[in-house]
């Protein structure tokens, strides 16, 4: 699953504040949080739209997710994390890197990444971000 790929991403290379970014409501962020605490890795800020409804999440627009990207971070955040398989941020990914200039773990990316890596391959994306280039570790 998603969550097991982000759990293995931020272990393999030493993610442990993380910064969420979600469609979310506050309280499914929350237990977002509470769930990577129970697996030692502290959520240190977060930002969320306050969607519940599965089309309004795919339906968001590029400037809506560079606006919860960059509301999300923080300078604690080792990481920014965008949870949600239905939300389109993964073609944003390297352009909010380099202007965030930290990682980000996208669930599309890193859902694929872990699906290769389980299988014994190394996937490389162009344009996915640092974690499909093959840059973080």
């Amino acid at each position: 699953s998603s969550t097991l790929a982000f759990f293995e991403s931020f272990h393999r290379f030493g993610f442990e504040r993380i910064a969420l970014a979600v469609p979310y409501t506050k309280d499914v962020t929350q237990k977002i949080a509470a769930v990577y605490a129970e697996h030692g890795d502290e959520t240190v800020s977060s930002a969320c739209l306050e969607q519940s409804v599965n089309t309004d999440v795919g339906n968001n627009g590029f400037d809506a997710i560079r606006d919860v990207l960059r509301r999300s971070d923080s300078v604690e955040a080792d990481c920014i994390a965008v949870v949600c398989t239905n939300f389109a941020a993964t073609p944003l990914i390297e352009e909010m890197e380099r202007e965030l200039g930290k990682p980000i773990v996208d669930s599309i990316a890193v859902t694929f990444w872990e699906g290769g890596r389980l299988a014994g391959l190394q996937p490389r994306i162009e344009g996915w971000g640092a974690l499909m280039r093959g840059d973080l570790g």
